[in-house]
């Protein structure tokens, strides 16, 4: 189980993601957090699922998906993905272990 105040980064990522016009359709979280094995010096391993990665991937994307993890936590380690390659590329190494191993989290409604 993923710690709540993880979770709860997560969202805010999402959230702050979204404010710089980023459209999140979900991320999903592998690694140390998703298996339980964290330790003090774990990151948090997420794939940010968004159709406006559909196509490829700008620098200006990764320099937003990294900055933002500034905002929020630095331990985010984003790594970007269009929502059509996360349904059809099934060649990817590191795809399938997210898929696999990973837990998919969508966003919620930011509270009021």
């Amino acid at each position: 189980m993923v710690a709540q105040p993880i979770l709860d980064n997560i969202q805010r990522y999402i959230h702050a993601l979204e404010q710089h016009g980023l459209s999140v359709s979900q991320v999903a979280l592998f690694g140390s957090y998703a298996s339980g094995q964290t330790n003090e010096w774990s990151d948090i391993d997420l794939i940010v699922i968004s159709p406006s990665f559909d196509g490829s991937v700008s620098i200006e994307d990764v320099n937003l998906l990294w900055h933002t993890t500034l905002e929020v936590d630095n331990r985010i380690e984003p790594i970007a993905c269009g929502q059509k390659q996360w349904q059809e590329d099934m060649v990817t190494p590191l795809l399938n272990v997210a898929r696999r191993e990973g837990i998919v989290i969508k966003p919620v409604a930011e509270p009021a």
